[in-house]
Formats: C-alpha cells, structure tokens, sequence
C-alpha cells in the first residue's frame, strides 16, 4: 500500500507543524524547519536499519535544502467557490474563508487543496468536519473565548481547530491545551507504543473512534447526521418598539423571518444540518437576508439569486384586548418571480432525510406552486419524508385557489401540520365544534378531521395545533396529533403562555415535531417536545426560535426551565 501523502494532507501537516514550532529568533529563515525535517529523517533511518543517513549524524544537506523551499502558500478571506477555483489555479495550496461556506469546501477538494473555514458555533463546526473541512478555523476567538475550545474539543477530539482574530503571544498559553503525564506539561501529544514498555491497552484509531462516536452523541444526540431540506421566503419584518403602535414614534426595528426560514433556523439550533432554498435579490437588503440565515447555522448553498424584491411585513404586537395586525407587503417579490426549472431539486435533496414546505410557498403564484411541486416530487425519488404546514392565507389566495393547488400534493406527504382554519380552508374538512375567533375546543372533532384527512389525502400522521384566545397577551397552547397506522389520537400538555412575539409559534412546532421524529422517539414524546419547543419561542422576541433541544425536552416532562429566585432576607 502506497505511504504518499497527497497534497493536501501534506499541507495540512506543515501549517500544523508552522502553529506548533517556536525556534530561535537569531536563526535564519528555514534553518529550524531545516533541522527538523533533517532529524526526522536520521530517526525514521534508523528506525528501518538503513545506514543512509543514520551514521554519525550525517544527512544530504542538499536534499534538506531543496525541502526548505517548498513553503505552504495559502489564500485568505474567500467565500465562494469560484474564488477558491481562481486562488488554487494561480498557486495556493490551502484556502481560507472567514465563514463556513459548504461549497468552498467541495472547490478546493475537487483540486486536492486543503480547506479551510471559519465557523462560530458547535453546529458549524461539526458540520464543516462532515464536509471534510481539514482544519477549522474559530473565529472570532475572543467573541467565544478558550473556555469554548476545549468544551468542543472534549467529545470531538479528532476536529482540528485554530482559534483565530484576538490570539497573541501574550495570551496564547490559554488557548493550548496542556495535560500533566509523569512530571511533564503535553501539549497535543500522544502515547505511542514504543513510550513504554508494556503494550497499550487499545489501538490509538480504535479509542479515537469510540471516543467520537460517544462525544458526538453527547453533544448532538442521534439526529446530526439527518439533513433537512426547506423552501420557501423570507421576509423583512418591520415592527414598532415595544407595544407601540405603527409609527407611534418614528421607529421600527427591522427583523428577518418567514415560515419555512423559521423551522430552518429552529432545526439548525436543536443540531440537524438545516439546508434552506429560496430567491433573493443581489443588493444589500438582500445579503442582510443571506447573512441573517448563516448566523444561525442554515445552508444556503442552494439560495438562488435574482429578482428586485425581498417581500415586507409590518407587524403590530397586541396587549390585552387590542388584537396584533399585520399588514403585507410582498407582490413581485423575488421567490415569486422564481423559475420553476432554475433549482437543481435532485441535487437539494441529496443526503436529505426530510422536506418541509408550507401552504405560503405555493400561495405565492403559479410558478411557485410548480416549484413546490417539483420539490415534493425530488424529495420522494431522494427517499425523504415530506411535511406540509397548510398555513392559510388569505390575502393571498381564496379558498378555492388554496384546494385546487394543495390537495394534489397530499397524496405525497407524510405529516400534515394545520389548525383547524387550515384544514378547513385548504383542504376543505371542518373541524365540528370548533370555534375558530373563540377558541373553543372539543378534541373529538378534531380527532374526526383529522381522521378523514388521512383516509381522502393520505398522509400517514396529521399534527393540529390547539390555540385558546385567552387575551392577546395570554394564549392557551396545546396540540394533538393523529397516526393513521395505529389509530391512535395522542394529546399534549397545556400551557398557559404569557405571549412575548407569538409569530412563528407554529413553526417552531413543526420543527420539534420534525427533530423528535427524526430522532426515533414515540410519536407521544415528540408531539410533547414540539408543543414544549413552540410554547417556548413565543416567549421570544422575533420570528426565530432560538431555544435549544435540551431545554424543549426539560419543558415537555414538566420540569422549572429557570432557575428559583435566590431567597431574600427582609429586615425586621
């Protein structure tokens, strides 16, 4: 078997090796390196019994000379493929990028050159290892600190990282990791067989191995390797301060979100590799967009580019009484002018466990409905499962728009998530006894509707989200979910919810449901940890739900999510 490195992996090597050496400040450029390179040589000599450089400490100086040359040339700050393409073809050999971008990765593999990235959260970073980054770069260093380091480091020992933007000389100690073995300070040393007498007790690869497979199921739990795929806009959201109403004061303060970009950043949180499509224009509102999606774990390889618009909506909050208002503002926006054929849809869905899209998407127009469409069809041909939130609107489309175009696609969904407007709006199956604008509920119906819409549609679980219009400030939240193969109607836990921003409410419920069920748990335990995660959210302001699958889980077995007020002493 061959022992040549390729040139990446060689690479690789010496900008380790250039991290780790010190050296002489009085030697020449090279003449450390040299000395080493000219050691190593003596020592793997001796060690094949070959008398060619082994004697007498001598060596070729030659051939030691001509090594001294070959110095790694790199290029920094690329973030797009073509870039990369360009950089390597005049002479880089490792490419650096500030931020985590999938397809640099895959331009500097296709031509064998190390990569690079700069990721910032424990998501990124694993997701950049599984893409086969070779180093990752942590950056900015002092935004996380060392503390961040080896937390990731611990269950994920074989990621190489190289915390960048803030580390110096002066404070480089606390970023190394040192470990204490008889007497001596280690730095990102291991045992090998000849350091001892005695055998070692396991192969180094075999520990490595178990020790990854432990660590990443500790940090991530068993769903990371899923990937889910999701489609549709997102929109800037303007909103007055506080409980203002519009343009109280001259203030709005500008957000992003929109439903199918919400489960997305929901699922990218809980750990899952969260892949989002969707158009936006080439201008600064909308890369702010593309920005707001990266920072919370999302791929956006497949995003598209083009169009003039990113759609708009202002969002009033409601206390008490006084209802929230939303008013739209989304006509000609990019995604709707979208050619259904210009997404590569086989290619999105490679690797894809699962599909999410809403009733929005299709809402949009015509050629929108096709893409949706489109992608169902591709997500069944990768062997994914489909879930479809019927979301009805009704400034976009009549009831009868919204049942001509979605209920030929049921037929190749798995999970349907409504309430009881949307089943009855989009696919035309009421809910008895509900009452929509009073939110009175009778679980019998909706175990009825939903019964009927796996029997007519056939998807084989149908998840109804049960709201109580308590106030606009208090919400009742629960849910129930219907499986088709067990005939089993399964009921949640109730919150009262005390609403911060209920938009995206339903979204983050679809995401829980989505991570549960990839995760293999019981359908009774997902449907909890969906209704945990979402009752959550709307304690958050924004569209996004950034609480965590740990979290979810302690609110769905009923546990105190914050922790007790400490007792105060009162004087007397």
């Amino acid at each position: 078997m061959s022992m040549v490195k390729t040139r990446r992996a060689a690479v690789v090597e010496q900008v380790q090796a250039a991290r780790r050496r010190g050296g002489d400040s009085n030697q020449r450029p090279g003449e450390a390196a040299r000395g080493r390179r000219c050691a190593r040589r003596r020592r793997r000599a001796r060690a094949r019994g070959d008398d060619d450089g082994a004697g007498g400490g001598r060596t070729d100086s030659g051939a030691c000379a001509d090594d001294a040359v070959r110095i790694p040339a790199g290029a920094g700050t690329v973030t797009s493929a073509e870039t990369a393409r360009a950089v390597i073809d005049a002479g880089a050999t490792y490419v650096v990028s500030p931020v985590f971008q999938p397809a640099v990765i895959a331009a500097c593999h296709e031509r064998d050159v190390a990569a690079m990235p700069g990721c910032f959260s424990p998501t990124e970073i694993f997701a950049a290892h599984e893409l086969g980054a070779d180093i990752i770069k942590v950056f900015p260093a002092t935004s996380l600190g060392p503390q961040f380091i080896k937390d990731v480091r611990a269950p994920l020992p074989q990621v190489k990282l190289m915390p960048t933007g803030g580390v110096s000389l002066d404070n480089a100690h606390d970023w190394i990791s040192r470990r204490r073995r008889r007497g001596r300070d280690r730095v990102g040393a291991a045992r090998r067989q000849g350091d001892r007498g005695r055998p070692l007790r396991h192969d180094h690869g075999q520990r490595a191995t178990r020790c990854r497979d432990r660590g990443v199921r500790e940090i991530v739990g068993p769903s990371m390797a899923h990937t889910v795929v999701t489609f549709g806009e997102i929109m800037l959201r303007l909103s007055p301060l506080g409980f203002e109403r519009f343009f109280q004061s001259p203030a709005l303060s500008a957000i992003f979100g929109g439903g199918e970009a919400n489960v997305a950043a929901s699922l990218a949180h809980f750990g899952l590799t969260s892949r989002y499509v969707t158009r936006l224009p080439k201008h600064a509102i909308g890369e702010s967009a593309l920005r707001a999606l990266r920072a919370e774990g999302i791929d956006t390889t497949h995003v598209l580019r083009g169009g003039d618009r990113v759609g708009i909506y202002f969002a009033e909050s409601g206390a008490s009484q006084r209802a929230s208002t939303v008013v739209y503002d989304r006509a000609h926006s990019s995604i709707s002018e979208l050619d259904p054929a210009a997404v590569p849809w086989d290619a999105v869905m490679q690797g894809a466990s699962w599909f999410h899209v809403t009733g929005i998407t299709p809402a949009l127009g015509k050629n929108c409905a096709e893409a949706t469409a489109h992608a169902i069809a591709a997500a069944k041909r990768a062997g994914a499962r489909v879930s479809v939130d019927l979301n009805y609107r009704k400034k976009l489309w009549t009831e009868a728009q919204a049942q001509a175009t979605m209920r030929p696609l049921m037929r190749d969904v798995d999970v349907v998530v409504a309430n009881e407007e949307d089943l009855q709006a989009v696919l035309g199956v009421p809910v008895a006894g509900a009452d929509v604008t009073g939110g009175s509920l009778d679980v019998a119906g909706y175990r009825a509707a939903a019964e009927r819409v796996t029997r007519e549609f056939g998807p084989a679980q149908v998840a109804i989200t049960l709201r109580e219009s308590l106030s606009a400030s208090d919400n009742g939240w629960s849910a129930v979910l219907w499986d088709a193969k067990t005939k089993t109607m399964h009921q949640s836990q109730r919150y009262v919810v005390r609403l911060v921003d209920r938009i995206g409410g339903g979204d983050s419920f679809a995401a829980g449901l989505i991570y549960s069920m990839l995760a293999g748990r019981p359908l009774d335990a997902a449907l909890r940890f969906a209704v945990a995660a979402s009752a959550l959210k709307q304690t958050i302001p924004g569209d996004f739900n950034r609480v965590t699958g740990g979290r979810s889980r302690r609110a769905g077995r009923g546990r105190r999510l914050w922790p007790r007020p400490a007792p105060v002493a009162c004087p007397r």
